[in-house]
């Protein structure tokens, strides 16, 4: 129990670490030059709790689960191998994973695709440092993915990058 504690632990500050870089640092800039990031396909959830409770499960399941076992998992592992197994190799795999991954959130928009793209490789990164062992980045993108569903519900999830944008513009 002790171990998994840790394992939440840890997710839930990697969680946190991806909102201040995606919401202080890459999405305002983004959105000065690609456009504002788009959520529409999710807001529906904004107050609807049956809807936001669906999300978060779905969140788990195709986010934080499958999405991570299939970028992380299979993807980075199978191009690592065959870029030769070596650091560089890795690192090339988590980079073109995370290209994927960005472009299958193109619902969102550019500065959406460039901003999942980022999280993407930054979940690479969790995931090679901890080598064939995924249960920190599905923790993590899990966790993150409630985060997000929970600012849509509340209709918050443009406070941090608004107010970004305020200073930058």
């Amino acid at each position: 129990m002790a171990h998994l504690n840790c394992w939440l632990l840890k997710a839930l500050i990697f969680s946190i670490c991806l909102f201040i870089l995606s919401d202080f640092l890459i999405t305002p800039f983004l959105e000065l030059y690609f456009g504002k990031l788009d959520l529409s396909e999710v807001s529906h959830i904004v107050g609807n709790v049956s809807n936001y409770l669906l999300y978060l499960l779905l969140g788990w399941i195709f986010g934080g689960f499958c999405e991570e076992i299939i970028f992380r998992g299979y993807v980075i592992k199978r191009l690592a191998i065959i870029f030769g197994d070596t650091n560089k190799a890795w690192l090339l795999s988590a980079i073109i994973a995370s290209i994927g991954f960005g472009y299958m959130h193109y619902y969102q928009g550019p500065s959406g695709i460039i901003t999942a793209g980022v999280i993407g490789f930054i979940l690479g990164l969790i995931f090679i440092y901890n080598r064939n062992n995924l249960i920190l980045p599905i923790l993590t993108h899990g966790i993150y993915n409630m985060i997000a569903m929970t600012l849509i519900y509340l209709g918050k999830e443009r406070m941090i990058t608004d107010w970004v944008l305020k200073f930058i513009s």
